[in-house]
């Protein structure tokens, strides 16, 4: 009698354990990448991995919806807005650290990008924590040369700024802030929420050093290995809303395909960049005008060392 009530007690506390287990049990792949198609995504890397990723940003389609000016570039296949070339690894499930280099889709070239990138919370299947959260911290350094001023060749120099500021170290920084909201309501649906706040040392005159923007996002699930993306921008400043209206609201649609190791996005957005410091700030290409451009993005993951569990 005494067995039998030790294993009726043990199979009810296994069964407990287990209804806590799941209770707790955490939503996975709410979105496949860490990224959107611009912003990030609340995904980090495993712990142990390392994510090499290639991003290229083509030219303008077809600019001011003029034939001639898409054969002279084939559709802009032949330009080159930004280029990425980065690298992030998984320091835990939770945490990542991440380095890039840019091409630089705007007067900002040459780019350096840093970034870490941690998630407190996981949405869980109980819904006891309805949605996944992610900061992100980014620094990007311009390590371009510095030129005379020329209007026809807009770079570094193009920024005016006092004599007694010129080459000071700092104003080739820029920073950005991003907390990022994710809930993944079924298989097939994920809806992202972003507020951002990008800090430029160096400013156009009439321009805000700080830019706050909120983005959004989402991944459809169409079949077993690919979904579609949605990504939008939307900046909160003068200079986006004003009557001297400069620049753009970042927009993107995407296709992602995933496969075993790696996954595959192509894109079109009118974003020349590529990292939030630099798209956030300096997307002036106009979806209306035919200034939007291909993309694509090619991530593969990389085993770097084994984890706890696998030890």
């Amino acid at each position: 009698m005494k067995i039998a009530k030790i294993l009726y007690t043990s199979v009810l506390s296994l069964a407990a354990i287990g209804g806590i287990q799941a209770q707790s049990e955490k939503v996975y792949h709410t979105f496949t990448s860490t990224r959107l198609i611009n912003s990030h995504s609340t995904e980090t890397v495993k712990e142990g991995y390392l994510d090499i990723r290639i991003t290229h940003r083509f030219g303008d389609i077809m600019k001011d919806w003029k034939p001639e000016n898409s054969w002279g570039n084939l559709f802009g296949l032949e330009d080159a807005a930004d280029i990425a070339v980065g690298f992030e690894y998984g320091i835990k499930n939770n945490l990542m650290a991440g380095i890039s280099r840019t091409k630089g889709g705007a007067d900002m070239r040459q780019l350096m990008h840093g970034f870490l990138k941690y998630r407190p919370l996981t949405q869980t299947v109980d819904n006891k924590i309805p949605l996944s959260l992610t900061v992100v911290g980014n620094a990007s350094w311009a390590t371009m040369k510095r030129t005379d001023f020329d209007p026809y060749n807009p770079v570094l120099s193009s920024f005016k700024t006092c004599e007694t500021c010129k080459g000071v170290f700092a104003n080739r920084w820029r920073y950005a802030l991003e907390v990022h909201f994710a809930r993944k309501f079924s298989e097939r649906i994920s809806i992202q929420i972003s507020p951002m706040m990008i800090w430029r040392n160096l400013v156009k005159i009439g321009e805000s050093n700080a830019l706050f923007t909120a983005n959004a996002g989402a991944r459809i699930k169409l079949s077993k290995g690919a979904a579609l993306m949605l990504d939008a921008n939307l900046p909160m400043s003068k200079t986006y809303w004003g009557a001297s209206r400069r620049y753009q609201i970042p927009i993107g649609i995407g296709m992602e395909f995933e496969t075993a190791g790696h996954s595959f996005q192509v894109n079109l957005t009118n974003s020349r960049g590529i990292v939030g410091t630099d798209y956030i700030s300096d997307t002036s290409s106009n979806w209306t005008k035919g200034e939007f451009r291909l993309g694509f993005t090619i991530s593969r993951l990389v085993k770097i060392k084994k984890t706890v569990l696998e030890n």
